[in-house]
């Protein structure tokens, strides 16, 4: 039987955790080894004429192994150092003592850095605490032991202080190198990419540095006047580094530089008999802990800034309630990826969540939100799409077509109607609307909320199912969206009295009633009056100004105009009724009492309850008398229509009432009389 599927794929085992911490282990032991060797390498006349070792710098660097990665690598640090003992020739009690020493102050370092992240609350100060209170503790036990270890008696102060200094500087810059190192990479040394003008400034700081020490090793050749301030000039390395080179670099490049000056300085002040001068090399040894403070502290400094702003990138890019992108992450979420990758945007949106929020409170809301969100995360696979809350109430996904947006998008609206019957969304139910646009693209980035606030509105035209499926161009809902923005913007314009991009007319359409055939009643309509002269009908302005929260200042200002030019015009004393539109957002507000009643104390008017709150239905759409008399048959005698009269402007409708005309056709005053003969 042959196998169709070719050879079997052949799988790596996964490493066992007890033997990958071994390796580690064994990593730690023989980098220990090497910084040892190294350091005893640079400084051959210390390690010769003293009976202690140099290994400031490996006892740093497993110092910062363990704030890295824990305590597992303590056991291989401790056995690396017992082996250099052993190999020194040190007495058993020197290397008893030693070893347990250096083990103790790793247990300190682990345990002080856990103690700092439970008390210490902010970064800064965790980091700002830790390393010098574990370069002052090793400091301090080291030199005691190795002052022990003189067996010829107490050494110079000098000396001491030397010691002290020393090991208090490599702390300082080798633990948070390794840190560094361990928890972030190489890379994190790595100038960014695209940044061509960094490498200028770093050949130009490498060229200082290395002028510098060369300057130094050769002082006793150079006047006293230069001498005196060389130190000096290289005490500025470091801090040069941390302002001129990559954020990452100068953790890397001060401690070398202070390594090297250390080597300068011990070749400088060590004669050629083997003799160190130990005053001048304490002098020198005060420099370079000066040198490795301030580095420290400038490192820290700028270290703290950019993770601050970090921190607030990413707060920026996040919506602080449901832990979702905001529309600025998601921005750059669809404009980092592939130019030629197909995508999607699906978007979910809580209808008027603002006026949601005035009745049921706005924690209500923000736990409705919540779970919308958590919906998202539980139904979209982890990695397939990106999520985020654009503004409140409207949520989006960024789905690639190789995950089907379609099958994605049923299954969002399944999971949000479980979510629904399970008492989670029941507010907002029948006014959760699901939308899916396609063939969005990377220049699209800028309009996802656009996109979606559009299709959201197109998905509120279907009655009952509340989703949109947009198979058209994305830029179709960009345009409408922006037309929607520049003629909201004239509407404002028109109400504050600014006419230039156009203005509202007043129409009328007569209503007839054939049992009060003597009464004169018409509706008020509203029309807009492009710019270009067109005329638009109600229907296609109106939805836009509701969206916008428009409609409680054009309620009030239609109620003004009409009653203003009712109350003015001699035709308005035959109008007997007059029906004004009033939208559901002034109803719900709380000032639609006081403006209707300021308006109509302002032009003489009342406002009369017909027949007691009794019902009247009133046909619209009638066009023939044929309809009039069906609709009659059936008990229903208001109507209104083409076939009663067309809109007018309020004006024109008045004018004609004046003349004495009842403006209504001549096929249905025919109409109206053959149902008043029919009835009597």
């Amino acid at each position: 039987m042959v196998n169709q599927h070719g050879p079997p794929k052949l799988h790596k085992a996964a490493t066992p955790g007890w033997k990958l911490d071994c390796q580690r282990g064994l990593m730690a032991f023989v980098a220990w080894w090497l910084a040892a060797l190294l350091v005893s390498g640079l400084l051959p006349a210390m390690s010769a004429n003293l009976p202690i070792s140099p290994l400031w710098m490996a006892n740093s660097l497993a110092y910062g192994t363990v704030l890295a990665i824990g305590l597992k690598p303590v056991p291989y640090f401790g056995l690396a150092a017992l082996t250099w003992n052993l190999a020194r020739g040190d007495t058993p009690l020197e290397i008893l003592v030693g070893t347990a020493a250096f083990v103790l102050l790793m247990l300190f370092v682990a345990e002080f850095s856990g103690w700092l992240e439970r008390h210490v609350e902010r970064d800064r100060s965790r980091r700002l605490l830790r390393v010098p209170i574990i370069a002052i503790m090793s400091a301090t036990l080291f030199t005691l032991l190795g002052v022990w270890q003189f067996s010829s008696g107490r050494p110079a102060p000098e000396l001491i202080i030397g010691l002290w200094l020393s090991e208090a500087t490599s702390v300082l810059l080798f633990t948070p190198l390794a840190r560094q190192w361990l928890r972030y990479g190489v890379q994190s040394w790595a100038p960014p990419e695209g940044e061509s003008r960094l490498w200028p400034m770093m050949l130009a700081w490498c060229s200082l540095a290395i002028a510098v020490l060369v300057s130094i090793l050769a002082m006793e050749s150079m006047p006293w006047v230069l001498t005196s301030w060389l130190p000096y000039l290289a005490l500025l390395m470091p801090i040069l580094a941390v302002y001129l080179l990559p954020v990452g670099l100068p953790r890397l490049v001060a401690p070398l530089f202070v390594l090297a000056w250390t080597v300068v300085n011990l070749n400088l002040y060590t004669d050629t008999a083997g003799v160190l001068d130990e005053i001048a090399m304490l002098q020198g040894q005060m420099i370079l802990f000066t040198a490795a403070l301030v580095g420290f502290l400038s490192i820290e400094a700028v270290h703290t800034y950019h993770r601050a702003n970090r921190r607030l990138q990413q707060a920026s890019r996040r919506d602080g309630l449901t832990g979702l992108d905001n529309d600025l992450g998601m921005t750059g979420s669809l404009a980092g990826r592939k130019v030629d990758e197909p995508l999607a945007l699906i978007g979910i949106q809580v209808a008027d969540i603002d006026d949601l929020a005035t009745l049921i409170g706005l924690d209500e809301v923000h736990a409705l939100e919540c779970c919308i969100a958590d919906t998202l995360r539980e139904t979209v696979p982890t990695g397939c799409a990106a999520s985020a809350c654009l503004q409140p109430g409207l949520f989006a996904l960024l789905v690639p077509f190789s995950e089907a947006p379609v099958t994605l998008a049923r299954d969002l609206r399944h999971a949000l109607h479980r979510a629904e019957q399970n008492g989670g969304l029941s507010l907002a139910r029948l006014e959760l609307r699901v939308v899916l646009v396609e063939g969005i693209e990377s220049h699209d980035a800028r309009h996802l909320t656009s996109i979606l606030l559009m299709a959201s509105a197109r998905a509120a035209s279907r009655e009952g199912e509340r989703f949109y499926h947009h198979h058209g161009e994305p830029e179709t809902l960009i345009e409408a969206h922006r037309d929607a923005l520049y003629l909201i913007g004239h509407l404002r314009d028109a109400l504050a009295g600014v006419t230039h991009g156009g203005n509202f007319e007043i129409f009328a359409q007569p209503i007839l009633d054939i049992r009060q055939p003597e009464v004169i009643r018409a509706e008020v309509l509203l029309r807009w009056r492009c710019a270009d002269g067109r005329l638009l009908e109600a229907g296609e302005f109106l939805p836009i100004a509701e969206r916008f929260g428009l409609m409680p200042r054009l309620d009030v200002w239609v109620l003004s105009k009409v009653l203003s030019i009712i109350s003015t015009h001699p035709g308005g004393e035959r109008l007997d009724e007059v029906a004004i539109n009033l939208s559901g957002d002034s109803l719900a507000g709380a000032d639609l009492v006081r403006s209707l009643s300021e308006c109509l104390e302002r032009y003489g008017c009342t406002c009369a309850i017909a027949d007691y709150l009794g019902a009247r239905v009133i046909a619209e759409f009638v066009e023939t008398a044929d309809q009039i008399g069906v609709l009659s048959q059936l008990g229903v005698y208001c109507f209104q229509g083409y076939g009663i009269c067309r809109p007018m402007p309020l004006e024109v409708y008045l004018e004609g009432l004046q003349k004495g005309r009842n403006m209504i056709g001549k096929e249905v005053a025919l109409a109206q009389q053959q149902c008043q003969s029919s009835g009597d």
